[in-house]
């Protein structure tokens, strides 16, 4: 073997050798030679593959993958890439490639020496750490945990790129990832100012001896919200023990803390309800004691004396027991356990109601209570009962909290769709901090013991609570202590449906001004006879009420009634009697008609042929009523 022959045969050994697939390639992108591991990775032999386009090998998208950088090669540049190619059994093989132009002795390009590095494990690995990374990433932003790490070497962290902040770093300081060029100066720049110096100081300490330790600041982003971070920080140090790279973590705690701060206002004000609670309780136990101790000392003869002091602790025992419901109320309200019994109703029918139930307190304080009332209906679907006990509860607290000879105005109107009553009073007024809080349990100013004034402090919770339930909202107003307040609520108007009636009432295009009527109303609901009375009344009509058949007999003779509105359901006699027996007492001229809780075809049908004129379903629509008013009126003028 010549020596040329032994200088190839060593070229060719080092070639197989070399980790890496070598080939060399002609002008014409055709193979010339190829070491073995570029022959085994593509599944040829040395004679299958000398001359072979590099397509033919590597396949039409291995080809277009390559040809730009092939080209550059062939003008002359040493080009280096990375690239993905399927070998023959199917793997993707990822190499780092060089292409090295070889020149011939004119300088003219003959060929490219390619050698391409397996990457592929690298490639993985860098895979696996990206995805790392993002995984890491998207936990922080999940938990709303930053990361961040500051180099302490040489100049410190004062150095441009000596602070590192992760994505979720820069979000927690109002920022978006990259956006800003972090160091010792920005960092500090962002720190609430009441806490800079403080954080300076602990930095400096714990950083000097390179010790663990946990951080809780307020920082001031962008936008001047305030929020609150706490940081764990650790070191790491060089072999003489000096720190030369800080790490740690920051999370936003703004959200725990203001919870934890409620937490402590509830318990606060837990342990001031139990202290009013039981002076509440206590309260009504001095009278009934010595109410007590003076009935035993009384003398038979003294009936007057012992009458007074009875009506002591029965209004007592009865002041307990508001009390004591009430608790049970917004107990069963804050579990769920209240349900709504929905019905069609006319919103000033109910505040009417609400009026009568606080007219005895606003009466003892000889306070003034105006009341402007919607003109145009106020239909609502809603549990009666608890809408009456939302505004009796605003009118109580108006009343309440208002000095004798006050002022209470409750209005009514619409607005956008939605039924809008305001309760406004001339009393003590609520500060910033009550208004703000005023609808929370147990709350109540400190002018409820200075004054007296008694209850719980859970009567606007119930509101609240209760007017959400019905799909409205309430909202308390004041422009401060000693100068009044105003709830308002609002509540979603339901859209009135057709009258149940046997014949029609007055078409839509009548009028509706009424000339004052002689009343009759008939039914054994007592409350429900004086709310419609007090409704008819302050329309300017003459009223007069009964609650049974014999009653109603009696009345309509002194009355002379123009329009009776009757009970079906009467104990003993029924509407259906009562009517009959009233057009033979000679009241063919008034105006009958029949209300219900029923209202099928078959109930219209029955009350017609009892010689009802018209049949009304309870509870009455007030739309309704006023154009059944306006109808009758028509007639008898």
């Amino acid at each position: 073997m010549t020596t040329e022959e032994e200088n190839a045969e060593e070229l060719r050994l080092i070639a197989n050798a070399v980790p890496a697939l070598l080939s060399y390639v002609d002008v014409e992108a055709r193979y010339i030679w190829c070491n073995e591991g570029y022959r085994r990775a593509f599944g040829c032999t040395a004679e299958q593959i000398r001359g072979k386009h590099i397509r033919e090998v590597l396949g039409v998208a291995g080809w277009e993958s390559v040809r730009p950088h092939l080209a550059r090669a062939l003008s002359g540049e040493a080009v280096t890439f990375d690239n993905q190619v399927r070998l023959e059994d199917g793997a993707i093989y990822e190499g780092h490639v060089s292409f090295v132009p070889q020149r011939d002795a004119s300088g003219c390009v003959r060929g490219v020496v390619v050698m391409v590095n397996d990457v592929t494990d690298r490639k993985a690995v860098e895979r696996a750490l990206r995805k790392s990374e993002q995984m890491l990433e998207r936990s922080q932003s999940s938990a709303h945990v930053g990361s961040w790490e500051v180099d302490l070497a040489g100049a410190g962290w004062s150095r441009p790129g000596a602070v590192k902040w992760s994505a979720e770093t820069f979000r927690i300081f109002g920022y978006e990832p990259g956006s800003l060029e972090v160091n010792e100066a920005a960092f500090f720049d962002r720190i609430h100012p009441d806490d800079r110096d403080l954080m300076r100081s602990r930095s400096d300490r714990f950083t000097k001896r390179a010790e663990p330790y946990e951080n809780e600041y307020r920082i001031v982003r962008p936008d001047g919200t305030v929020r609150v971070l706490h940081s764990w920080v650790d070191f790491e140090s060089d072999a003489a023990g000096r720190p030369i790279r800080a790490i740690g973590t920051s999370q936003d705690i703004t959200e725990r803390k203001r919870a934890e701060q409620e937490l402590r206002d509830a318990d606060r004000r837990k342990d001031e309800f139990l202290a009013m609670l039981s002076h509440e309780l206590r309260n009504p136990l001095a009278p009934i004691l010595s109410a007590v101790e003076i009935m035993e000392q009384a003398g038979p003869a003294e009936r007057e004396l012992r009458a007074t002091y009875q009506a002591v602790i029965t209004r007592q025992v009865l002041h307990m027991k508001r009390l004591l419901d009430d608790l049970l109320d917004v107990a069963r309200v804050s579990q769920g356990k209240i349900q709504l019994r929905r019905e069609r109703v006319e919103l000033t029918t109910l505040l009417l109601q609400a009026v009568e139930v606080s007219r005895p307190m606003i009466v003892d304080k000889g306070q003034t209570l105006a009341i402007a009332l919607a003109n145009e209906p106020l239909p609502v679907d809603a549990d009666s009962t608890r809408i009456v006990q939302v505004f009796a509860n605003l009118l109580n607290n108006a009343a309440k909290y208002s000095d004798a000879g006050g002022h209470i105005t409750l209005t009514s109107r619409v607005e956008r769709g939605l039924a809008v009553v305001s309760v406004h009073d001339d009393g003590t007024g609520m500060g910033p901090d009550l208004l703000a809080r005023a609808f929370d349990l147990f709350v109540q100013e400190t002018r409820a013991v200075d004054r007296a004034q008694g209850g719980l402090g859970i009567g606007l919770t119930m509101v609240r609570t209760l007017v959400k339930m019905h799909g409205g909202s309430v909202e308390a107003q004041s422009e401060g202590a000693g100068r009044g307040s105003e709830l308002v609520v609002r509540l979603p108007l339901a859209a009135a449906p057709p009258a149940v009636l046997a014949v029609p009432v007055a078409n839509a295009g009548a009028t509706t001004t009424t000339a004052p009527l002689r009343v009759l109303v008939v039914d054994d609901n007592v409350d429900a006879v004086r709310t419609l009375a007090r409704l008819l009344t302050l329309s300017g009509h003459q009223v007069r009420v009964a609650h049974d058949g014999p009653g109603a007999l009696a009345a309509a003779a002194a009355l002379s009634p123009q329009l009776v509105l009757l009970d079906i359901g009467l104990p003993g006699m029924d509407g259906y009697t009562v009517a009959a027996r009233l057009r033979a007492a000679g009241h063919d001229r008034a105006a009958l008609v029949a209300v219900s809780g029923y209202g099928q075809d078959d109930d219209l049908r029955r009350s017609n042929a009892a010689g009802f004129d018209r049949h009304l379903v309870k509870p009455i629509d007030g739309a309704v009523l006023r154009k059944l008013l306006a109808e009758v009126s028509d007639r008898v003028r």
